[in-house]
Parts: structure tokens; C-alpha cells; sequence
């Protein structure tokens, strides 16, 4: 692996030298420093999807648009609503912070704290994501380790009057999804309203390939579809004061309802009772029953203020999040099974504050503080409930000696009331040799605390750890970005991600096989090289794709679980006449590790193709109808063993602006 760095990083800087094109480099960045910047001055991996990116594709979550991203994967137990998760950098949901609107939308209930709702989030009225690669725990504090993810739901500039956007689509399993925006701006007011919902019938979340409908009896065949609703309100509300002053307001509020099958542990030796001897039992994801329901219900507010004094600029903000989360079965179809029912309530409240002033041509320097209080009650806690306080302050110094060099470092230090400190870093270059060419590259320590599930969870067989200790990280990368005279333009990352005391579960031993969790020895290694490319090859056709090229060690020198070695995207779009335009993706999946069964069994996890196709028209300038195919050449795989995943379906779509 040494040799392939040297390699590379040789081959990075040839293409740098040789780059002479001189091109201006447009966009910024909101996430990447602790103030907007340019994008080619960040020094970050950084990707941004805006509106035009995500409104008329073949898929029906924004996750699945996210994981055709360079370093982006995502999987999921089940259709629309089931339990997801997406990686970066092969680094799990519970190491990315997501971001709504400026508010924190993480579950601190979840076991690992991460975004619960990748599986149900669709693309009603969203605006804009950044998605960040590499640890940003310097800037973001703890759990930031592989990236940050920003989506954005309200516009950033509304023209004066009113305006808004309309869209309605619909198509196989019975979905149909509906949104609506108005914003009103007059004057220094501006307002905005948005509504969605989503609705499907699914598919059942039991892989045909274990289904066995041929002998299972009809109560256990379980090939009921396994249903999915959202609801999602947004609202915000900005009003410049003065020159110097902006106030503003923002939220959500969503609820829905998500179908899941449970695990079947068909005993045939222990009449009735659980064994901990997998042989002796046959275990499937088919438990005969279609009422297990999975009941969320988050809100967001945040209010804020941006201001300047003198040379100065402020932020501030205090925002609260809320998540209720209800899991039930009345009756199973398994005869080891029982009926049960559990219940999560989370609430965040956070502070933040941050300034930024040019001090100098040479100098931007940034300061901040963040508070927040997070709180738990689920019925797994002793005594119900449970909180943690996180108090962080940081520094960031921008240095830009010239107009071709950007280097940024941040320090944060965080006080945790449940284990103490802790001190990160991160140190950013960029450097433009020509106005097409940016080499960059990023060093930083980052960190995740253990949750409050992790420390004190009671189950039947598991219990929580009060000693665990924080996971700490470095991560490191190196890329380049080049522009050509035509417009296409090609980008080459290496990156690596070590983590340290990870997190794992350590199984119970007889006779109650009571488990827990502990810090592990050993090192986690994750590293590998990204690539993309855009070439327009003419006026009307364009080529895009790119490549994840991915090694990893689970500190004992096996692979991680459910990362892939090699991931590639390649697609194209066409502007067939002027009105008339068609896209097609191939995602290409290769070489994945063995993964585990429900009775833990390693099974061989096939490579796959998934081929979206989209067809657009404009019957006026602002109004566009589209029909979109998702796995147009059937693929039948599965992204988790025992879990089916959509076979081809069919879209049709209309949006409308005014």
C-alpha cells in the first residue's frame, strides 16, 4: 500500500505540472471552514449538489442520489423507510453529523448516535447539499470523523415577490411523493413555507432469495409488502434589521410510519426456548407477520442572529431537536419470538457562536464556541432517563500569502461531563500553480464519544458500558483538481482514516450470555484513492463518472464489514433537442466482504450493477415532466444478506416553478 501512495502521489503532481489552461473556478463552500470560502480554496473533498442535481432522477431517496458520490455508500435493509446506512470513506453513519437547516439531526438515543432517517428522507423541497470527506471534528466537534453532510430545505435568495415550486411524482410499489414551497420576500422580510409527503406500498424487506414460498408454510412465507408514509413541514423566516443586523427563525416537523419484518428463528431442537447453538436452528428473515411497525416523529427549531461590529462578523444560534421513536410487534410468527413493544424519546438543546473578521490581506481569523445538552428516555435505561453536556470552543486561522496559496488551521478543545476533555486539530492547504489547477491536502485528529446507549443500555441480553472511552482518529488525504479549456474537469484523492479504541461488541459468556461493548485493541485502517471526471463531448452530451478504490483493516487484519473494495459510476447526458434531454447511470459494485447472516454465518457477497435511466421534457421554461427507471436491467442482489432490495421500477414525474 506504501507503493501505491508513492505512485500516486507521483502521478498527482505530474498532472499538476502539466496543467496550463487557465480557467475561473467558481463556487463556494459553506461547511468546509468556519466562514463561506471558495470551494478551490478549502483544501476539503467537498461535493455540492444543488436543486437541478436532485429533482428529476431515477431514485426515490436523497441517499441514493448521495452514494453515487466519489468515497459515498449506502445500504439498507428493505425498501423506502427501513433501517439505512451510508458511509464515507467506508467510516459508518454513527462518524458523519448531519446538518437540516442548520440544526443537528442526529438521534441521541440511537445506539450509535447517527441520522436515522437516510432510509425515509426523500427529495421534497431540498435546496442544496454539501457533502464533506475527511475528519472534521476540529470545527464540528465530536463524531466528525469521516465528514459532515448539510442539506439545505429553504432558498438562499429568494427573488423579491412571490415565488415557489411544485412537484408531484409517482410510479411502482405504489409510491407517490408530493411537494409544495412558497416564499414570499418583500423588502429586508422574507418568508417560506414548504409541505411534502411520501407514500408507498414497498416491496417486502425479506430477499426472495429467502423467502423459500415454495415449502414454507403460509404463514411463514412473509411476502407481504412492507409499507411507508412521511410527512415533513419546513418553515423559515429572515428579516434584515439593518445593514448590520439579520434575525431569522427555522424549522421542521415530520412524522411517519415505516413496515418491518423481524428475525424467524424457527427452533427445531429447544422447544421454544432461544438456543445460543446456531446450528440447531434455521433462521430467516420471515416471521409470517405483517403488523411490525416503526412509528418517528422529529422536530427542529432554531433561531438566529447575524450581526457586524467593526471589522467583525457574528453568528449566533441556539436551535432544539426532538425524535420519538415507537418499535411494536403484537404477535410474530416465530415460535422463539415474543411480542414486544419499546419507545425512545431524544432531545437536543444547542448554542453556538462564532466571528470572523479579514484582519489582515493576509489573515481571516475565526472564533467560536458551541454548547449543547443532549437528554434520553427509552425504556432500555436504568431509570428511564439519561443526559450528557458537550462544551467546545475553536480557532481558525486562514493564511493566503498569494493569490495561488490557502492554508487553514483549525484547533478545538471539548469538555465532555462524561469522560472529560479533548483536543483536535486540522491543518488545510490549497495551492493553485494555474487558475485551473488546485493541489490540496489535510491532516486532522478527530474523535467520537461513546452514546448514551453505549454507557448505560439495559437489554435482555446486553448492557451498556460506563467505562468505555472515546474512539480517536487521524485521517489524512491529498488530492488534485484540474480544469481543461473545454470545461471537462478530472479530480484524484488519496486518502486514509485510522481509528483508534473502536467501539465493538463483546458477546456474553454462560450462562446468561449477557453482552456488552469494550474499546478494542489494535488500529482501524481504512484508505484507498477517489476519482471523478466531467467531460462535455460537444454542445449536447456530457460524461461524467468517477471511481473508489478502497482498502481496509479491522485492527486484527481482517476487512471491514458491508465496505466494498472498488465502487464505479459512469453516466452520461444527452440533450436530444432543445426541450427533449435523457440521462443514463451505471453504478458498478465489486469486491465486497463476506458479510453475516442472521444466524451469524459469512456468506460471499456477489458484485452488482444498478443502471438508472431518465428522460426529461420542458413543456415551458418553468415547467418540466420527466419519467425515470430505476434498475433497468432487473439486477437481482442484495446490499445486506437476507434483505431484498428494489427490483426495476418506474417513475413519473412533473415539477413546476413560478
Amino acid at each position: 500500500m506504501h507503493r501505491f501512495w508513492l505512485t500516486a502521489s507521483v502521478l498527482a503532481l505530474a498532472s499538476a505540472a502539466s496543467a496550463q489552461e487557465i480557467i475561473e473556478l467558481e463556487g463556494l463552500t459553506v461547511t468546509a471552514t468556519a466562514a463561506p470560502i471558495e470551494v478551490e480554496r478549502s483544501g476539503t473533498s467537498v461535493s455540492v449538489l444543488e436543486a437541478e442535481d436532485l429533482n428529476d432522477g431515477a431514485d426515490a431517496l436523497l441517499a441514493d442520489r448521495l452514494n453515487r458520490l466519489p468515497g459515498v455508500s449506502f445500504s439498507q435493509t428493505g425498501p423506502q423507510g427501513s433501517t439505512a446506512n451510508l458511509t464515507i470513506r467506508g467510516a459508518r453513519s454513527r462518524y458523519i453529523p448531519v446538518y437540516i437547516d442548520g440544526i443537528l439531526v442526529t438521534d441521541p438515543s440511537g445506539t450509535n448516535v447517527y441520522y436515522d432517517d437516510f432510509g425515509g428522507f426523500g427529495f421534497g423541497n431540498v435546496e442544496r447539499v454539501e457533502v464533506l470527506r475527511g475528519s472534521q471534528s476540529a470545527l464540528y466537534g465530536g463524531s466528525a470523523v469521516a465528514g459532515v453532510i448539510d442539506i439545505s430545505t429553504l432558498p438562499a435568495n429568494a427573488p423579491e415577490g412571490t415565488s415557489g415550486n411544485l412537484g408531484l411524482s409517482f410510479g411502482s410499489f405504489g409510491s407517490v411523493s408530493t411537494s409544495a414551497r412558497i416564499t414570499q420576500r418583500h423588502g429586508p422580510l422574507t418568508l417560506s413555507l414548504g409541505l411534502s409527503r411520501d407514500r408507498s406500498d414497498g416491496f417486502s424487506a425479506a430477499s426472495e432469495n429467502d423467502l423459500n414460498l415454495s415449502t414454507a408454510a403460509p404463514g411463514d412465507k412473509n411476502d407481504e409488502a412492507d409499507g411507508f408514509r412521511r410527512d415533513r413541514l419546513t418553515f423559515g423566516a429572515r428579516y434584515e434589521v439593518n445593514s448590520d443586523l439579520t434575525v431569522g427563525l427555522n424549522g421542521f416537523a415530520e412524522e411517519g410510519e415505516t413496515e418491518f419484518d423481524e428475525f424467524y428463528s424457527d427452533d427445531q431442537d429447544n422447544n421454544g426456548f432461544p438456543t445460543f447453538n446456531f446450528g440447531d436452528d434455521v433462521y430467516a428473515y420471515t416471521d409470517g407477520t405483517a403488523d411490525e411497525i416503526s412509528e418517528r416523529r422529529a422536530r427542529g427549531l432554531r433561531a438566529f442572529a447575524e450581526f457586524t461590529t467593526g471589522a467583525w462578523d457574528h453568528v449566533a444560534d441556539v436551535s432544539v431537536y426532538t425524535i420519538d421513536r415507537d418499535l411494536s410487534s403484537p404477535t410474530v410468527g416465530s415460535p422463539d419470538g415474543t411480542p414486544f413493544s419499546s419507545s425512545f424519546d431524544a432531545r437536543r438543546l444547542a448554542f453556538s457562536y462564532k466571528t470572523t473578521s479579514q484582519v489582515t490581506s493576509d489573515w481571516r481569523l475565526s472564533f467560536g464556541l458551541n454548547i449543547q445538552r443532549e437528554e434520553v428516555e427509552a425504556t432500555s435505561l436504568p431509570g428511564g432517563d439519561a443526559d450528557i453536556t458537550t462544551k467546545g470552543l475553536f480557532a481558525e486561522a486562514l493564511w493566503s500569502p498569494s493569490d495561488q496559496l490557502d492554508v487553514t488551521a483549525t484547533l478545538r478543545h471539548d469538555d465532555h461531563s462524561e469522560f472529560g476533555g479533548e483536543t483536535t486539530g486540522r491543518l488545510a492547504f490549497a495551492w493553485r500553480p494555474t487558475q485551473s489547477t488546485t493541489l490540496r491536502g489535510a491532516v486532522a485528529t478527530g474523535y467520537r464519544p461513546p452514546s448514551i446507549d453505549e454507557l448505560y443500555g439495559d437489554y435482555v441480553f446486553f448492557v451498556g458500558n460506563p467505562a468505555l472511552d472515546p474512539e480517536r482518529s487521524r485521517s489524512y488525504e491529498l488530492g488534485v483538481d484540474h480544469r481543461f479549456g473545454n470545461g471537462a474537469s478530472v479530480s484524484a484523492t488519496l486518502f486514509r482514516l485510522d481509528v483508534d479504541n473502536l467501539v465493538v461488541y463483546q458477546a456474553g459468556t454462560a450462562p446468561l450470555f449477557i453482552g456488552t461493548l469494550t474499546n478494542a485493541n489494535g488500529t482501524t485502517r481504512r484508505e484507498g484513492l477517489e476519482f471523478s471526471f466531467d467531460a462535455p463531448l460537444g454542445e449536447r452530451l456530457d460524461v461524467f463518472g468517477n471511481a473508489t478504490f478502497m482498502t481496509t483493516d479491522d485492527g486484527s487484519g481482517g476487512r471491514l464489514a458491508r465496505v466494498p473494495g472498488r465502487e464505479f459510476t459512469l453516466g452520461l447526458d444527452a440533450q436530444l433537442t432543445d426541450r427533449l434531454d435523457m440521462g443514463l447511470v451505471a453504478r458498478h459494485v465489486t469486491d465486497r466482504p463476506q458479510d453475516n447472516t442472521a444466524a451469524f454465518a459469512l456468506v460471499d457477497m456477489d458484485p452488482y450493477t444498478v443502471v438508472d435511466l431518465k428522460v426529461g421534457y420542458d413543456i415551458t421554461d418553468t415547467t418540466r415532466a420527466y419519467v425515470a427507471v430505476h434498475n433497468l436491467l432487473d439486477e437481482d442482489y442484495e446490499l445486506v444478506p437476507g434483505y431484498g432490495t428494489s427490483p426495476r421500477a418506474i417513475k413519473f414525474g412533473i415539477n413546476a416553478s413560478f
